[in-house]
């Protein structure tokens, strides 16, 4: 899969990021997210440009 998503704002609805939901979406620089989001899946960002950004930073517990 190949996708020109470049920003991706998480609504507040949103608690849980599915494991490879933006896995090779290469053009993905920008990931907003809100307060209520609790689980980011493995390699969801896989192969993006926020991909190690995500794998660093740490959700509220």
């Amino acid at each position: 899969m190949s996708s020109k998503l470049t920003k991706a704002n998480i609504p507040n609805s949103v608690e849980a990021i599915g494991t490879y939901a933006f896995r090779l979406c290469k053009e993905l620089e920008e990931f907003k997210y809100n307060g209520k989001l609790k689980y980011i899946g493995k390699e969801a960002f896989g192969f993006t440009k926020v991909g190690n950004c995500i794998k660093n930073s740490q959700l509220p517990k």
